[in-house]
């Protein structure tokens, strides 16, 4: 038997998500909201002027494969759907 992949809301309705904190969890979640739900628009909220949280500026230089992360969330970003507002407690 195989499962068929279906959307996790289904409406005809527009959604309109915040996720609070833009490290590695909140572009996850971004991520696979996007993915899933057809009809969203997200907010991404954080305190810092930048997004990507400890991605960013925890991550040493010599580590690659996880800098490569941020060019993942990048397009989440770059999806008309999302916006970023830093700077924001």
């Amino acid at each position: 038997m195989r499962i068929q992949r279906q959307n996790l809301i289904k409406s005809d309705k527009d959604y309109r998500f915040a996720i609070i904190g833009t490290g590695p969890a909140g572009f996850y979640m971004a991520k696979n909201m996007l993915k899933n739900v057809d009809k969203c628009r997200i907010d991404l909220f954080d305190r810092n002027p930048h997004p990507f949280g400890l991605i960013r500026t925890g991550v040493a230089p010599d580590h690659q494969a996880m800098k490569k992360i941020e060019n993942d969330f990048s397009t989440v970003l770059a999806d008309d759907k999302t916006e970023f507002f830093g700077n924001v407690w």
